[in-house]
């Protein structure tokens, strides 16, 4: 949920001290229009939204400002801040009870008056003494971005329950890592009965396994000579040819698409064969529902959180666009639904530029049996379905590779 130790720190401090947002909507007060602009597009940058103000509450803070100060989100306190440091909790006050926004974020000076010019060191105290019973009346988060590294009113806010960082990121981050918490804030893991029974090796044995899942798997046979071929009569051309042994099989050139008859199958058959030699080989009826879209479905047992499933992108892109959603494992149907909809590549699910919309109950279905094995099946490690086609008509799984654990004990990462 985190990217880094720092912000994992900040996120926990701003925890400690602040009830969860009800929501993504802020508000940005800050000193000058170009510090609430970056404060803004931080914001944004972390999920969260800036809506513009309703005409009543712009009227209500242009009361309180100089005249052509901005009001419509983010507000820009045009000097106001220096003539009258009461201003910071007058428009808190306003904000925070307008119904229109779940947070203050508060970017620039504050924090900082006092400890440059001390004489109105306890007038900035005071000031802040307000803000925190505004907070508590209101109980909504408000939080600083300030220049101070730490003076006697950066402790206050602390005091108050207002966190105070030193970065803008920092803040807009702990303060969306907050609002996710309050949109996702955990679930009861469902108990899984334990199945240590071991997985054979290879692709064959990996989409036999899916069919007895309820995964959609296409027609196909399993072949180890040419002679073998024979068994494919009943099949449906277009077929793909896999060399079924091979985790990563493009990579090796080891699968064939569209061959469109008995003799090209032959003829694919023999080359593979040449290149690659004796092995499983897989025949299956190619995939060409129009429309579809490539999904990636895995799950491992992490050797610190255990069961796990994930999510995303697929095809042979997946590691290049790295958009993907992890959950523990086992998920139920609205999870995995929910995996989905956090996915960037979520659009092309919803029928982009004039395709219609693909079967994403399905591929939710495919994320809850995965989830449902990598739980139970303690003789597994690992599971990938790669792709996961998914069309209008439904998902099905392309290619999969189930890892068996090593010894009983959950692999390293």
């Amino acid at each position: 949920r985190v990217s880094t130790p720092t912000e994992l720190v900040d996120t926990a401090r701003l925890l400690l001290h602040v009830p969860l947002p009800p929501g993504r909507r802020i508000a940005v007060v800050s000193d000058s229009g170009g510090q609430g602009g970056v404060a803004a597009d931080s914001a944004a940058g972390h999920g969260l939204t800036v809506p513009e103000f309703s005409t009543g509450l712009q009227q209500r803070l242009a009361d309180l400002l100089p005249a052509g100060a901005s009001t419509s989100n983010p507000v820009d306190l045009a000097g106001s801040g220096e003539s009258d440091l009461d201003t910071y909790a007058q428009l808190c006050e306003q904000l925070l009870g307008s119904g229109e926004i779940d947070a203050v974020v508060l970017s620039g000076y504050l924090g900082c008056y006092g400890e440059d010019t001390p004489s109105i060191a306890d007038r900035e105290l005071q000031v802040i003494d307000r803000l925190g019973a505004i907070v508590g009346e209101r109980h909504l988060p408000l939080v600083v971005h300030t220049m101070s590294a730490g003076s006697r009113a950066v402790d206050r806010l602390w005091e108050h329950g207002v966190p105070a960082f030193g970065a803008i990121e920092a803040a807009t981050g702990a303060l969306a890592h907050a609002a996710h918490l309050r949109q996702w804030p955990g679930r009861e893991l469902k108990e899984a009965d334990a199945d240590g029974t071991a997985v054979a090796a290879g692709y064959w044995a990996s989409r036999q396994a899916l069919a007895v899942l309820g995964v959609p798997v296409p027609n196909g046979r399993r072949v180890t000579t040419r002679g073998s071929l024979g068994a494919c009569s009943d099949l449906t051309y277009p077929v793909v040819l896999k060399a079924g042994w091979l985790e990563h099989k493009s990579e090796h050139d080891g699968v064939r698409l569209g061959i469109g008859t008995a003799d090209e199958l032959a003829l694919a058959y023999d080359d593979m064969h040449e290149r690659l030699g004796d092995g499983e080989y897989v025949v299956e009826e190619q995939d060409v529902r129009p429309h579809a879209v490539e999904m990636i479905v895995g799950a491992r047992r992490d050797r610190d959180f255990g069961p796990v499933v994930i999510v995303g992108a697929g095809g042979t892109e997946a590691e290049l666009h790295r958009d993907i959603c992890l959950e523990l494992a086992p998920v139920d149907h609205t999870t995995a639904r929910s995996m989905i909809d956090r996915l960037r590549c979520r659009p092309l699910l919803e029928g982009w530029r004039g395709s219609p919309a693909v079967d994403v109950d399905a591929l939710a279905a495919i994320v809850v049996a995965v989830s449902e094995t990598i739980a139970a099946r303690t003789g597994v490690s690992d599971i990938e379905v790669n792709p996961v086609r998914v069309a209008p008509t439904g998902a099905m799984a392309l290619d999969a590779l189930l890892i068996g654990a090593r010894g009983g004990e959950t692999p390293d990462e």
